[in-house]
């Protein structure tokens, strides 16, 4: 439910329509089975902090019936990456996930085209897309996708030297139930 008002509010900002199949879709496909089982619930899983008081403030879920669940890895995963950029340097950008809509890939490459438009230099990252480099580089722009690099799929060393190796992480997800990026 949060993760909807959340991309409505982008669509907004970004000033493009949410299309009419979501519209159509989400609210009785994902947002009623959602609300359904949360009424019906004994205990709630949240990932977050921001989930647990939304679920709170807004749903008015009991308190004592939520159970914080993080997930994650220690911070070496992120450090150490012997390419870091020299001082002054524009960051790298990282993307990491499946290249489908829900993941939010036309914010990305909206965000993305803005960007490079201020700052040529900037380069992103699509590390496990699910899809050939190819595919991804087509939804962008061509003046902006010599600055884009992208992987279909990715090992554990892969991953961790794409983490290291990039300066600011995107996760622009309207709906994702564990977070395995994160």
């Amino acid at each position: 439910v949060r993760q909807w008002a959340f991309r409505l509010e982008l669509d907004r900002l970004f000033g493009r329509p949410t299309s009419l199949k979501s519209r159509l879709l989400v609210p009785p496909t994902l947002l009623a089975p959602a609300m359904y089982g949360l009424r019906h619930a004994d205990q709630a899983l949240c990932i977050n902090q921001e989930d647990e008081e939304f679920l709170v403030a807004r749903h008015a879920f009991p308190r004592e019936q939520i159970t914080g669940y993080r997930c994650g890895v220690s911070d070496d995963f992120f450090l150490g990456g012997e390419n870091r950029p020299e001082s002054g340097a524009l960051p790298r950008l990282l993307f990491v996930g499946s290249w489908i809509e829900r993941k939010g890939r036309r914010f990305v490459v909206e965000a993305f085209t803005r960007l490079r438009g201020e700052f040529p230099g900037l380069t992103l990252s699509v590390v496990g897309a699910g899809i050939p480099e190819r595919e991804v580089l087509d939804s962008f722009p061509a003046e902006v996708r010599d600055g884009v690099g992208a992987l279909e799929r990715a090992d554990d060393r892969a991953l961790r030297e794409a983490y290291a190796g990039h300066d600011v992480f995107l996760f622009p997800t309207f709906h994702e139930a564990w977070g395995l990026v994160l």
